[in-house]
């Protein structure tokens, strides 16, 4: 019921802040399905939208829809993140390149959607002309979508361009979002609540809904009513207690709300005999292992700065024996084999561990840890276009010690595989690795391959 919510709330502009994995991107989707002329109705057969039957017949599939996601929006100075937000709106173009076959379309707006198709006209005016082009050609004003709003601001706050991307967005924004004849309205959702006086000044019939609020409540996520008829659907009402007590305790305005993300991940680890065993998703990682790996890191990895830059330097360098060494040394002497029972978890936490040794290098490399890339979400991608340098590390739990090196060929094919190098296209990085490593109990073994 989010769309009623929407079109009953009557705001021009609507900006949703919500955590990551709570929906955002599939709620977009959703409005794009629901609005989009051409859409295909039968989505929304038997579902409690399609009771509102006036508001159906108003605006189901009456809308041209603009929709880009800013989530991929990066780059280690302000002219590549201006690039990408180009490569974006450039492609949302081409969705509307049958525009340039239609009668109803002008010389001029062909022109204009050329212009926007091949990326050489004017960014901080193009979502505007291309939602002015859209409604000379079908005769209705543009929704506009725009998802991870908040990506690139929060981007060149890491990277030290703030200034000038926030002076782009707010240009850019301003010229489709408040000065826009041809918008019918606009929905924007994002993690972070970047204050209205920097981007959104002076545009009137704005509504931000954070999670604090009322409105929308229960829209990202699930309700407590959602998690007991998931899991009556799948006969699996006796696990209520258990998915509660493990992923319960959010609140968004006066709703208790769990994160769908979570709560499918575990529904998914149960058998259809209604055995099951709980099992942590990765985005759980942090927050089971979190006091354990740090307490361990703190003592025994953080007082060896040496060490440390030998292994960062390793890695950086290809040297294989000086990382397995290194690794195998801490293993030795730092963590109990009761830390790495079970082979989810004996990934989880050296996956943990390796990431804590890297970001001792955080000062120069932007380290990343499950990133989509490619095909899939590698373990660890560590990269440094001053140094043009990068690497993806995946890491697996052998079964035997004599399984470490298979296991971390197996490690290296799926970094091939999935093509995890691909997160390096298009950043000045020329000198790339990939790693699989393997551990078993108190033993590390692994093998390395160089891209270029």
């Amino acid at each position: 019921m989010l769309i009623k919510e929407l079109l009953c709330d009557g705001a021009l502009v609507s900006l949703f802040t919500r955590p990551r994995r709570f929906g955002k991107t599939l709620n977009m989707s959703m409005l794009k399905a629901f609005f989009e002329i051409g859409t295909n109705e039968s989505l929304f057969e038997g579902l409690a939208i399609s009771r509102e039957h006036a508001l159906c017949q108003a605006h189901l599939g009456q809308y041209p829809v603009i929709f880009i996601s800013l989530k991929n929006v990066e780059g280690a100075d302000f002219a590549s993140a201006r690039k990408r937000i180009w490569g974006v709106i450039r492609d949302e173009a081409r969705r509307f390149s049958y525009l340039l076959e239609k009668d109803t379309t002008s010389d001029f707006d062909r022109d204009d959607l050329r212009s926007l198709i091949y990326g050489d006209g004017d960014l901080e005016d193009s979502l505007k002309l291309l939602s002015g082009i859209l409604f000379r050609s079908c005769g209705h004003k543009a929704v506009i979508l725009i998802d991870e709003y908040d990506v690139p601001l929060d981007k060149a706050n890491q990277f030290g361009y703030y200034d000038e991307m926030i002076q782009l967005i707010r240009v850019l924004f301003g010229s489709s979002l408040k000065t826009n004849d041809y918008l019918a309205f606009a929905v924007l959702t994002g993690c972070l609540r970047v204050s209205k006086e920097s981007i959104f000044t002076g545009m009137n019939n704005f509504s931000v809904n954070g999670i604090t609020d009322v409105a929308y409540d229960d829209c990202f996520g699930f309700t407590d009513a959602d998690v007991r008829a998931i899991l009556q659907t799948y006969d699996l009402t006796a696990c209520y207690d258990a998915v509660k007590e493990w992923y319960d305790g959010y609140r968004f305005g006066n709703q208790h709300i769990y994160c769908p993300w979570d709560v499918v991940s575990y529904v998914r680890t149960l058998d259809t005999k209604g055995n099951y065993d709980l099992k942590i998703p990765n985005r759980e990682i942090s927050s089971i292992f979190q006091d354990q790996i740090l307490e361990w890191f703190r003592h025994t990895i953080a007082d060896d700065a040496s060490g440390l830059e030998i292994l960062c330097d390793a890695f950086a360098d290809g040297e294989t024996a000086k990382i397995e060494n290194y690794l195998n040394s801490c293993l030795s002497r730092s963590i109990s084999v009761r830390d790495s029972q079970g082979k989810s978890k004996t990934e989880n936490f050296f996956h943990g561990m390796l990431l804590g040794m890297l970001d001792s290098r955080g000062h120069v490399w932007r380290v990343e840890s499950n990133r989509e890339a490619g095909d899939g979400y590698p373990d660890i991608v560590v990269s440094s276009e001053p140094d043009g340098l990068g690497f993806v590390i995946e890491i697996k739990a052998a079964d035997s010690r004599n399984a470490l090196e298979s296991s971390a060929n197996m490690a290296l094919r799926q970094i091939r595989g999935r093509n995890y190098m691909r997160c390096f296209e298009g950043k000045n990085i020329d000198h790339i690795h990939g790693y699989g490593i393997a551990f078993y109990k108190k033993a590390a073994g692994f093998c390395s391959y160089e891209v270029m």
